[in-house]
């Protein structure tokens, strides 16, 4: 879980990122929907009695190891993650990830390593000006048609 306040300072961190062209999409859903999806000690977070379930599609760049150059395919690609907002029983707000993909295999390998739930999954981020299209597809572990799983053209406005 990750969330606004950390649980811990860090004092040695494992990795460094950048996020650009960066998307939030979210739907309202049934909060007993969204429940059976995370752990039994945490609690969906609701407003107005639904809870919100987002994807976040985006390309990372510059991830590396503090100190070290990007290894050889890290040095952009996609990603997308399902996510929710959920409480602890203590009360700490946080974001559960319901799934994070990428298409780079060693990434998902390092990833899942410290317990992170990353599958593969073809994908791409075109920008062309202001207009950002993502497509990212079905994953790995889902034994599925080829298809694309998510796409979404985005045009970005001046607010």
């Amino acid at each position: 879980m990750s969330g606004r306040i950390p649980d811990r300072y860090v004092r040695f961190p494992v990795n460094l990122q950048t996020w650009k062209f960066l998307t939030f999409l979210h739907w309202a859903y049934d909060p007993a929907t969204v429940q059976a999806l995370v752990p039994n000690d945490l609690t969906v977070q609701q407003w107005d009695g639904r809870t919100w379930v987002g994807i976040t599609p985006f390309r990372m760049a510059d991830v590396r190891v503090p100190g070290l150059p990007p290894l050889p395919g890290w040095n952009a690609f996609p990603e997308l993650n399902l996510r929710t907002y959920v409480r602890t029983e203590a009360g700490r707000d946080g974001i559960w990830f319901l799934s994070l993909l990428v298409p780079r295999l060693s990434f998902v390998a390092a990833a899942r390593s410290i317990g992170l739930p990353y599958q593969r999954s073809e994908s791409e981020v075109s920008v062309d000006g202001m207009r950002w299209d993502y497509r990212f597809g079905v994953p790995d572990s889902i034994r599925l048609q080829p298809d694309d799983w998510f796409s979404a053209s985005v045009q970005v406005g001046s607010g």
